[in-house]
């Protein structure tokens, strides 16, 4: 491309007052020359001060009243005028050659969709925070080989899409309370195309949980999530049986198994220590999904 593509940031945000000026900031400092892209925030009404800080850094942005993620990010798209429209959050800090690397992703004319490189920011000598780097737990790497019925995804904190994607599938699905992101790159594989590429050099730093049962809300929604995308391609995905049931719960017997053998090992033995901290972690993770399942089956679904 003899002329840089010109781009538009969406940035979601709700009460990130503690957070946005940093991310601002961070965004203003890329090395991807500067008439050439442009910040939009999508504010879902925030209560705290927000939008003033925005008024005071002279930022872009437009005010959803409707709760809800895709709701936001819809209202961030139709103000945005770029060629390519790249996605990240508030609470975010992108390296500055994060949006160059980005757009070099789209390379390729069937490449409709960049994820890039997600990577944990926290405070040092949390346990859980140190549990999510060694996991790599916003990676999209974790989401590039799924096996069917799932397909190829990147997450929404680091995700570029082709203007022209929107132009031929819709928006983003006000529907989908949780998996607005992952149902997006469905969308596009299955009715355009386009293809994802995945950018491990257009990294950001995003703020992780460090409580843990702040953590494991975060995996009761991905339950949720996980039923949503089942209940919309119902014909991709084939009801659970007994035996699949039966090798889930076995999976948490096992992991429960290992985290107490461990910790008992990590008296005198740190490795051992360590892998404790981890199975058990894992383990809570595993049974929130499973909760948050349940949950959007037998209560959401029937309208209890």
């Amino acid at each position: 491309m003899n002329t840089a593509p010109f781009i538009s940031i969406v940035i979601p945000a709700y009460n990130e007052e503690k957070n946005i000026e940093k991310s601002i900031d961070s965004l203003r400092a890329q090395d991807y020359p500067g008439d050439r892209y442009e910040i939009i925030v999508a504010d879902n009404n925030s209560t705290d001060k927000t939008r003033e800080i925005l008024k005071k850094l002279n930022v872009k942005y437009f005010v959803e009243t409707r709760k809800g993620r895709p709701s936001v990010l819809n209202l961030g798209i139709k103000n945005s005028k770029g060629e390519m429209i790249v996605f990240t959050d508030a609470d975010c800090i992108p390296e500055p050659n994060w949006l160059t690397n980005a757009v070099k992703g789209f390379s390729e004319p069937l490449v409709g969709c960049v994820a890039g490189e997600i990577k944990i920011l926290g405070p040092e000598g949390n346990f859980l925070v140190e549990f999510q780097k060694r996991k790599r737990y916003f990676s999209p790497e974790l989401l590039r080989n799924r096996q069917y019925p799932y397909l190829p995804a990147g997450c929404g904190a680091n995700l570029a899409f082709r203007r022209d994607v929107f132009d031929k599938i819709g928006d983003f699905d006000e529907d989908c309370v949780r998996s607005e992101d992952t149902d997006i790159c469905f969308r596009m594989q299955m009715q355009t195309d386009y293809k994802i590429n995945y950018a491990f050099d257009a990294v950001i730093y995003h703020k992780c949980e460090t409580s843990l049962w702040r953590f494991l809300k975060q995996r009761f929604n991905v339950g949720r999530g996980q039923v949503e995308l089942r209940n919309k391609y119902k014909d991709r995905f084939k009801k659970t049986t007994i035996k699949q049931k039966y090798w889930t719960f076995h999976s948490l017997f096992i992991k429960g198994v290992k985290g107490v053998r461990f910790w008992f090992k990590g008296f005198s033995n740190k490795e051992y220590k360590e892998r404790s901290y981890d199975e058990f972690v894992e383990l809570a993770m595993s049974t929130s999904e499973m909760l948050g399942r349940a949950y959007w089956r037998f209560f959401v679904k029937s309208g209890k």
